[in-house]
């Protein structure tokens, strides 16, 4: 594989990864009504980099991760689950102590949100199962080290570039509708997210 070929296979995994709509591109809408651009932003960046990281272990461990984390069981995707739940949870009660004028508490401060993004990203199984089943699939291991360089750019500007979308998406609207309207928005956004964090549990727990 050319490294002008492991670029493009590298964006497109990207994109892969990153395009299906799950909680965490619902948090990073949610973040930028709430929030703003740049909060989301740095909520998007550590998606990103998440991505760009187990992108790296992938090609380190190639098929190996895969079955690795399929042989702990059901725990990490009971871990992911709950932490989803307990952030649609806290998101939820966070609502109900909204200041008066409508506004829904939430981080504000770039550096907290990359943090709490992070993590919540780090505990999801999916991300490097996906590309370690990828790696295994194009043969990433007889590639040049150039075109692995490359196939990990890809990826993380591609994840980098659909996260900041949603970040702008969810700045852009929170910009032109209601305080009202935002809590209303917020209060759907973390439903859903509980909805999935106790989908994945069950959908972890009933596959063992």
């Amino acid at each position: 594989m050319t490294p002008g070929v492991a670029i493009v296979a590298g964006l497109l995994a990207g994109l892969g990864v990153a395009m299906p709509l799950g909680a965490i591109a619902v948090l990073i809408l949610q973040q930028g009504v709430t929030g703003g651009f740049r909060p989301a932003a740095a909520a998007a960046s550590a998606v990103a980099a998440v991505d760009t990281a187990y992108c790296v272990v992938a090609l380190m461990i190639g098929a190996v991760a895969g079955p690795w984390i399929r042989s702990i069981g059901a725990a990490p995707g009971v871990v992911a689950g709950a932490c989803l739940v307990a952030l649609g949870v806290v998101g939820l009660v966070r609502l109900r102590a909204s200041r008066a004028d409508g506004v829904p508490a939430v981080s504000r401060h770039p550096g907290t949100v990359f943090v709490t993004f992070l993590a919540l990203t780090a505990v999801n199984p999916a991300t490097v199962l996906y590309f370690g089943a990828l790696s295994a699939a194009v043969q990433l291991s007889a590639t040049t080290a150039l075109g692995q360089v490359m196939f990990v750019v890809g990826v993380g500007l591609a994840s980098l570039a659909w996260q900041l979308a949603l970040a702008a998406a969810g700045s852009f609207l929170g910009g032109r509708i209601t305080p009202r309207a935002r809590i209303v928005l917020s209060a759907v956004g973390y439903s859903v997210v509980v909805l999935l964090g106790v989908t994945a549990a069950g959908v972890a727990l009933l596959a063992r």
